[in-house]
């Protein structure tokens, strides 16, 4: 584990900057790495669908702020609240960890319908080019909480002495005392791991794409699964968890996700079949891009004409 990427605390010496802390924290690398990748995900699947590439950047922007501040607020809220009632100096410094993932992703959505709306995009389209891009960014997002020594999982080891070969062991970070040098299992990396795997499926099944939406709510039904399991593993119990630790706040979420993605996936399904666009693919245009080809059409015989 390590913490930081850079550190430094200016001299005291130094006018005006004196002890200001410029460390650059390996959450936050892994984040911006993570967001930057992703965004570049975005590019290629917009242009590949025919969607605008610079509205989808403007939209991942938007996710950017709002996954933020929507994780940040679900760690103040349900997670942690003592510690920023006693230190209220902390809420700010996001970029030192405490972000709960379920609470930027839902935020996100909300931003993201709004954003669709307002700019007359189909969300559920919007949502397939995003949701591969998503799954990406957080494989680099746990390799950023594995850095910090959050989201830890439980001592490694089983009945009869039997230990996890892999376990990992922290000296510092947000693990206990108490559990510093134990072999934990490290769930980051299932996770992270994990969500390398939704990735190349989601490629995998964009290829093989029948109606818009698909993409979508497959990955929040992989997803919710994944997260459930490794949840069992998990040991950070100010994550928020109930009937003595065997059901947390990210189980429950879960489990409304992949209800929704059971009913979802077939009604959006048959509502394409109505549509007579059922197995067109992502390259399919949208409503919005055949009309505006049909306008530029119409312009340039126009032209001809004149």
């Amino acid at each position: 584990m390590r913490p930081w990427v850079f550190r430094y605390i200016v001299p005291e010496s130094v006018p005006l900057l004196g002890g200001q802390d410029l460390s650059i924290p390996s959450y936050f690398f892994f984040l911006t790495l993570g967001f930057m990748i992703a965004t570049n995900i975005v590019i290629r699947e917009a242009e590949r669908a025919g969607e605008n590439v610079r509205a989808m950047l403007d939209l991942a922007i938007l996710i950017l702020i709002s996954g933020l501040v929507g994780g940040r607020l679900g760690h103040i809220l349900f997670e942690m609240p003592g510690l920023y009632v006693e230190h209220p100096e902390y809420i700010l410094q996001f970029w030192r960890g405490g972000l709960v993932y379920y609470g930027g992703l839902l935020l996100s959505i909300v931003v993201a319908v709004i954003f669709c709306k307002r700019r007359k995009f189909d969300f559920w389209r919007v949502a397939d080019i995003y949701a591969p891009a998503i799954a990406f960014g957080l494989v680099f997002g746990r390799m950023g909480c594995l850095s910090a020594g959050c989201c830890y999982g439980k001592p490694a080891d089983f009945p009869f002495g039997w230990t996890v070969p892999w376990g990992i062991s922290f000296y510092s970070g947000q693990v206990p005392a108490d559990l510093r040098g134990i072999p934990l299992h490290p769930t980051q990396i299932y996770e992270s791991v994990s969500s390398l795997g939704i990735y190349f499926f989601l490629v995998w099944l964009r290829r093989r794409q029948k109606f818009d939406g698909q993409i979508w709510w497959v990955f929040l039904a992989i997803y919710a699964v994944m997260r459930s399991v490794i949840e069992f593993f998990r040991f950070d119990l100010d994550r928020g968890v109930y009937l003595n630790g065997w059901l947390s706040t990210s189980q429950i979420i879960s489990v409304i996700l992949l209800a929704g993605s059971l009913v979802m996936l077939p009604v959006l399904a048959r509502r394409a079949r109505r549509a007579g666009a059922y197995g067109l693919g992502p390259a399919w245009p949208s409503m919005k891009t055949r009309d505006d080809a049909a306008h530029d059409d119409s312009l340039a015989r126009n032209e001809a004409s004149t």
